[in-house]
């Protein structure tokens, strides 16, 4: 899941660069009518079927996680969640502008660290049956000392966040697109990194439990 680092050559740099009317000089956008490859721009409109372009929108993310310490930390992660599972045309067109891989990270990292906890409550549900496999003998006597079972339960935690991890990096090496050029290519993984948004919905799974729960018990009171 490496990010490819740009050349340092100045003529590759430059083909790879977009040049604005006021001679500032961004990364490469893509026309988000007809998805043109906007690298040499020299106005502000595509060559290729006329669209009148901005400057901000060729250079600034629509992402809400970008803008976080603008909006706030917990709005900008809940909106960015709503981008990616429901808005899905306008996080497409997050390719025709420069995307910040550090930030994808930082995002991803925070859905780890809080859908974490949420993947532990299972733990003691599933480790009693691990260690009746492992350490009981038929007859219900434990096999192993304390310190075994507490270093079962040990691995299984760290098991569990290792998993995260693997899984929300896993998008990013299904991201990409075939022979993409390297600006594409790097905004491919970052990209990646935020589909694992989807995790954010077992943060709500205790919201909903408790809805349900409020729902039926009014049920049952209202019943004769």
């Amino acid at each position: 899941m490496d990010v490819q680092q740009t050349t340092s050559d100045p003529v590759s740099r430059q083909e790879d660069t977009a040049i604005l009317s006021d001679g500032r000089q961004v990364e490469p956008g893509y026309c988000p009518e007809c998805d043109y490859c906007l690298a040499g721009l020299t106005g502000l409109r595509c060559p290729e079927c006329g669209h009148a372009l901005d400057p901000a929108e060729l250079t600034a993310s629509a992402i809400p996680w970008v803008h976080r310490r603008r909006i706030g930390r917990f709005r900008a992660y809940w909106r960015t969640v709503w981008l990616v599972m429901s808005r899905g045309e306008r996080f497409h067109r997050e390719f025709q502008r420069p995307v910040s891989y550090r930030h994808a990270q930082r995002f991803r990292w925070v859905t780890v660290l809080l859908a974490y906890p949420y993947l532990l409550i299972s733990v003691p549900a599933l480790l009693p049956a691990v260690l009746r496999v492992l350490v009981l003998e038929p007859g219900g006597r434990f096999l192993w000392a304390w310190g075994v079972r507490i270093t079962v339960g040990a691995v299984v935690c760290l098991a569990s966040l290792l998993s995260l991890m693997t899984i929300t990096a896993l998008p990013s090496l299904f991201f990409h697109p075939r022979q993409p050029p390297l600006a594409l290519h790097n905004r491919a993984v970052a990209l990646g990194c935020y589909t694992c948004a989807l995790l954010a919905c077992t943060l709500l799974s205790p919201v909903l439990f408790g809805v349900a729960t409020l729902f039926l018990a009014a049920e049952e009171v209202a019943s004769p």
